[in-house]
């Protein structure tokens, strides 16, 4: 069972969420996201992007949890995608994001499936 340390950035609004912590059984970055991911969520995703960027961890984004996923959402995840270049990285997502993925021509190389 993976073990995470406190959150080390998080971005909010009303109805989704995404998160950074640190699994220290597999040392991954994990980013983890939850409920609508769309434009709302927008405003606070420079602190998720950052803490990514300045990592060099394996990284895991976990999706499994999103509900929706707009046009702002796929953005966000092609950025935490080239924020991650050059290191390990694992995804994996509802069907939500799949479908908007698929819309958008898929904008995400493979990564590894989690």
């Amino acid at each position: 069972m993976p073990t995470l340390t406190a959150t080390l950035a998080e971005a909010r609004s009303a109805h989704g969420t995404m998160s950074v912590t640190s699994d220290t059984v597999s040392d991954e970055l994990v980013v983890r996201g939850s409920g609508e991911l769309d434009a709302a969520l927008r405003p606070t995703f420079d602190g998720v992007l950052d803490t990514v960027t300045r990592s060099t961890a394996p990284t895991r984004l976990d999706f499994h949890d999103v509900t929706f996923c707009g046009a702002e959402g796929v953005h966000m995840l092609r950025r935490l995608h080239l924020a991650a270049r050059g290191r390990r990285v694992r995804f994996g997502a509802a069907a939500a994001v799949r479908r908007s993925l698929a819309l958008c021509g898929n904008p995400l190389p493979r990564f590894a499936a989690i």
